[in-house]
């Protein structure tokens, strides 16, 4: 279990940070990122010098990810340390406002509980158990978007040839194929597949409209279609693997 907490941990801290806009634009919330989470993968399975290099291998490989993939898609790299900090500040802001409004349901329900609930939330965050479903929605839902635009891309300018805006058509496919997967994977993980396929059913449903325009709806349908597929095989895989590791069946 601790190699599958190590492995899944390890390539989420390197490749999430990458696959994400909102990361990869910010590099200095990529690194805070990278740098957080691989120390919850790395630090319960290695010691010592193990540990600190594979934990800097990671950071280090993240970083250039990011680098390498916002050069590729054009973003400027001319930024400085205050812009970086900056970003940081924005990302951070809203996160502190909301936790500052939430604050006082975990304190009341500490207070209530007491030293049970405590030791219940250090039971969770050094569990293997959750530390791989963690891992694995992660890379499902973020990674495998790069994963099922692969699968897409041939349609993108086919897209733009037929009057349709892809600029507005795959903002739009990347949260909604966030939510799909990670509705996927959950069902699937949780050994619920008939859950799982109600829930592409209802997807399907819900992008029919754009499927019948006449003008592009032969080119968006395919898009749909595929880009679908790609993103259910991503999550039954990824979901099929986090049951593997947890020493469960496949479905």
């Amino acid at each position: 279990m601790e190699i599958a907490r190590l492995l899944l941990g390890v390539l989420v801290a390197t490749a999430l940070p990458a696959s994400v806009p909102a990361l990869r634009e910010r590099r200095l919330v990529a690194l805070l990122f990278s740098g957080v989470f691989g120390c919850y993968a790395v630090v319960p399975a290695l010691n010592g010098w193990a540990a600190s290099f594979t934990w800097v291998t990671a950071v280090a490989a993240s970083q250039a990810n990011v680098f390498l993939r916002g050069n590729s898609s054009g973003e400027t790299s001319s930024r400085t340390f205050r812009d970086a900090f900056k970003d940081l500040n924005k990302a951070v802001r809203p996160a502190v406002v909301a936790g500052l409004v939430l604050l006082p349901i975990p304190v009341a329900w500490v207070a209530f509980y007491g030293e049970q609930y405590v030791r219940a939330l250090t039971r969770s965050a050094g569990s293997d158990e959750v530390a791989v479903v963690v891992s694995g929605l992660l890379l499902v839902v973020f990674v495998g978007n790069d994963l099922a635009y692969l699968a897409v891309r041939p349609y993108l300018s086919r897209l733009s040839t037929s009057g349709a805006n892809a600029d507005s058509i795959v903002p739009s496919g990347i949260y909604v194929g966030w939510v799909e997967r990670a509705v996927i994977f959950t069902f699937v993980a949780g050994g619920q597949a008939d859950a799982a396929a109600l829930a592409v059913a209802a997807k399907a449903l819900f992008r029919l409209p754009e499927v019948q325009d006449e003008e592009k709806g032969s080119i968006l349908g395919e898009y749909i279609i595929v880009g679908t597929l790609a993103s259910v095989l991503v999550s039954i895989t990824g979901a099929v693997a986090v049951r593997l590791a947890l020493g469960l069946s496949a479905l």
